[in-house]
């Protein structure tokens, strides 16, 4: 009966972190200048004429 009882929450345990989301990876140090970069583009460059 114990042996069962182990199996399933094995079982259980095992499902559960079969279908969990895997945590979202920090962003690499490229990937930050990258938007950086990208977003001091979109605001255009002021030229005084």
């Amino acid at each position: 009966m114990e042996f069962l009882t182990v199996l399933f929450v094995v079982f259980i345990l095992h499902t559960i972190g079969c279908f969990s989301k895997p945590p979202k990876p920090e962003k690499t140090v490229d990937e930050k200048l990258s938007e950086a970069l990208a977003e001091y583009v979109k605001k255009g460059v002021k030229i005084r004429g």
